[in-house]
């Protein structure tokens, strides 16, 4: 469709039209220049990123920080991926600055000089019809004037001949020279008006046929040149934008192809034959743990306190050990139950992550994070069982198991609201809540500081308590064992020494007056330190270096001690 056919009595209208397409040049112009400052901006700062971890990845070629535990080298897959993708990033900035500079010079410039040339344009074709349309109005006002003057004349021609009907025959000569004159004024203006007419006519069929249509199509050629112009700066930024893209298409399969060759098996072999046998080595594979005697601390002597390195097992010693025993018996078989449940839940677990094929997976990672959790829980459950299991053992290979036979009081917390005695040290047991423990069975009371010297003979008869209460064995004095004696046994007011150690059990049972009656089973050899005579039936007479062997001790009066 032409505008000058179609519109060329609107070229108002096609102007502001023609405007708004070269406002399209200056605003498509302006989104280049802001998209260019974008541009330049993400370029800078993907150039710092790049340069910020390009260091790092080079201090990463001798060490990876203070927070790590191996220094991986450049040889690695993992780092070969992760150099690569710092050094594409950097390359990355280098096709986006080239980007900047291309839309700069391809596309804002050449939109500049191009939206000036169509707006100079345009503004000439406004001021040529501008000029047009004041020739024609030029036309139109000689027309009016003409027509103005010939209406005059005629007027005056008339107002003559009134003058000459109306006057006297004197003056009659006078007015018809004038009249003839006015007359001939009249046709001159009328001639002039008809002229002016037909100029008018001509020179408006002219504007609205010629002029006009040929205005109108000028400024449609107008914009349709620059439509194609603006066409050709919409595929030059479009070209610029897809090859930049492609560039960094380019880049990222780079980096990929060295992402692929990443190894995690390779990686850890090169690890293991670079790092040093004693780099970051955990201390402690090789230390034994040996008993160390006490020698009185700051005011130490020559001589040690106890230098053996065995369980103590003189009758108060082989309660305490016997009681541990109960609890760790116990503690064992509670660890053994949740030992047992953690690796059914371990075995579900594993079931789950051997069906997940994607190990990059978040689902993969909670599955596995779950079962490193209960592989914790089953290590930490292991090395206290280690722990317990140590313990028993260990008390088992000096006293035996027959502890386990006994019975146990079951204490539980309680709080006393009347001033009540331990039955075991005969002391008040004080404190605000809780202060004490109660043998749920017996009713037993004791504090907490007393539960493990008790011994394991409960009644099981509410109100039935054992109040047995073996007393130790004297330690020696520090000037009367050397470093290097041998371990001695003595019983209070007995004039012996022990040659030698065995394992030894304690069972407590009741008798019929309600005491208990505990048995020590020693193979202990002793040697008499002096002479003594027996003072009564119950006593033995023996003489200095006399080998004696322990059979027993009963009640609370003879008490065995091996220090």
């Amino acid at each position: 469709m032409a505008f000058g056919t179609e519109l060329k009595c609107q070229i108002p209208a096609i102007v502001d039209y023609v405007g708004d397409g070269v406002q399209q040049l200056t605003q498509f112009r302006n989104f280049v220049r802001d998209r260019s400052q974008i541009e330049r901006d993400y370029a800078q700062k993907l150039d710092n990123l790049a340069r910020k971890y390009a260091s790092t990845a080079r201090n990463n070629e001798t060490t990876n920080g203070d927070d790590t535990e191996w220094s991986g080298g450049d040889s690695s897959t993992e780092n070969a991926a992760w150099f690569s993708i710092v050094d594409q990033t950097s390359r990355i900035a280098k096709c986006h600055y080239q980007l900047v500079d291309e839309l700069n010079v391809a596309v804002i410039e050449a939109l500049k000089a191009t939206a000036a040339r169509k707006e100079e344009s345009r503004k000439k074709h406004v001021a040529f019809y501008q000029k047009l349309k004041a020739e024609r109005d030029k036309t139109y006002a000689e027309k009016d004037k003409a027509k103005t003057a010939y209406h005059d004349a005629c007027q005056q021609i008339q107002q003559l001949q009134t003058k000459m009907a109306t006057r006297g025959t004197g003056d009659q000569e006078k007015y018809q020279r004038q009249l003839e004159n006015a007359i001939l004024e009249c046709n001159n203006k009328k001639n002039t008006y008809l002229l002016s007419l037909g100029t008018a006519t001509a020179e408006k069929e002219k504007y609205f046929e010629e002029d006009l249509p040929i205005l109108a199509d000028q400024l449609q050629n107008l914009d349709n040149s620059r439509v194609l112009a603006q066409q050709k700066m919409y595929r030059t930024y479009i070209e610029k934008m897809s090859g930049t893209l492609a560039t960094i298409q380019n880049r990222y399969t780079d980096a990929l192809g060295v992402v692929d060759q990443m190894d995690p098996e390779a990686d850890e072999a090169m690890f293991q034959g670079s790092l040093h046998p004693n780099e970051q080595r955990e201390q402690g594979e090789h230390m034994t743990f040996a008993f160390m005697p006490w020698n009185g601390g700051a005011n130490a002597a020559e001589t040690a306190v106890d230098t053996v390195d065995a369980l103590v097992i003189d009758e108060p010693s082989v309660i305490f050990l016997n009681n541990k025993l109960i609890k760790n018996r116990r503690q064992l078989d509670v660890l053994g139950d949740e030992l047992s449940q953690n690796s059914t839940q371990m075995k579900e677990l594993e079931a789950v992550v051997n069906t997940i094929d994607d190990r990059t997976s978040p689902d993969y990672d909670h599955a596995q994070e779950r079962l490193t959790e209960v592989t914790r829980n089953i290590a930490m459950l292991s090395t206290q069982k280690a722990r317990v299991k140590s313990e028993v053992d260990l008390i088992i290979h000096n006293i035996g198991d027959s502890g386990l036979s006994a019975q146990p009081h079951v204490f539980k917390a309680s709080s006393f609201t009347i001033p009540t005695t331990c039955d075991y040290c005969n002391n008040t047991i004080w404190g605000i809540s809780k202060q004490g423990l109660t043998c749920k069975a017996c009713g037993f009371n004791c504090h907490a500081r007393c539960e493990m010297k008790v011994a394991p003979n409960c009644s099981r008869v509410k109100g039935k308590i054992d109040r047995y209460h073996p007393s130790p064995a004297p330690q020696p004095s520090p000037s009367a064992t050397p470093r290097s004696s041998m371990a001695t046994a003595s019983v209070p007011a007995s004039p012996i020494v022990a040659s030698s150690a065995a394992a030894s059990s304690v069972a407590a049972s009741p008798t019929a007056k309600g005491t208990s009656t505990v048995a020590v089973e020693s193979a202990l050899k002793v040697h008499a330190l002096y002479d003594y005579t027996a003072q009564s039936t119950d006593e033995l007479s023996i003489v200095e270096g006399e080998e004696l062997k322990i059979l027993g001790s009963e009640g609370r009066s003879n008490r065995q001690t091996v220090y």
